[in-house]
């Protein structure tokens, strides 16, 4: 008699980290110990549709099946009525609906564990400036910072170094897996760098 449980790896999604998702979820598969559970696959496509795949892939194999989320019933069901029901979620996804808060929102209404944080701890967390404010409000020290909104101008390299230093690095606010992020030195960099991570 075996007391393994269901666990549904989630890879892939909507956002820009897609592929880093796919290169981790191979890594993790590769790793669970088979003996203590059963693991089943969900990837997630770039318009955020889920599809039962039976191995770690890049695009949507041919006969995949569409998992839908079946609320309140600790599973999903397929559009053929198949039901995957699960002990966990594990989720190897980066950034925007994986990160962020949203999958574990799903996880919640679907009254499934997910590994990693909750909701709100996700969300806050995947937020850099919201993070840097809760953190300095516990009087936690960060490195000095600005922000910069998509509407505002462009300020002069040279006033943001009296600030922050002679060099600085710049980074969306809800990115990971350092997308978006440079490291820049001049004005033609400084620019180049604040177009890249809006």
């Amino acid at each position: 008699m075996t007391n393994k449980k269901d666990v549904l790896l989630l890879f892939g999604g909507e956002s820009t980290e897609h592929d880093v998702s796919i290169a981790s979820a191979r890594n993790v598969f590769a790793a669970i110990d088979t003996t203590n559970y059963d693991v089943y696959l969900c990837f997630i496509d770039r318009t955020g549709q889920f599809w039962h795949v039976t191995e770690v892939v890049d695009h949507v194999p041919e006969g995949a099946q569409e998992l839908l989320p079946h609320l309140g019933k600790a599973g999903f069901v397929t559009r053929e009525g198949k039901t995957v029901d699960v002990d966990v979620l594990l989720p190897i996804l980066h950034g925007r609906n994986g990160e962020d808060g949203a999958l574990q929102a799903l996880a919640q209404l679907l009254h499934i564990p997910i590994v990693g944080c909750d909701m709100a701890s996700s969300s806050l967390s995947m937020n850099k400036l919201a993070t840097k404010r809760v953190v300095d409000d516990c009087a936690i020290p960060i490195v000095p910072y600005q922000v910069h909104h998509v509407s505002d101008d462009v300020p002069a390299f040279d006033g943001i170094t009296k600030d922050l230093g002679n060099v600085l690095f710049v980074k969306p606010v809800n990115a990971g897996s350092s997308i978006g992020v440079s490291r820049v030195t001049n004005q033609h960099e400084w620019e180049a760098a604040v177009s890249l991570a809006h």
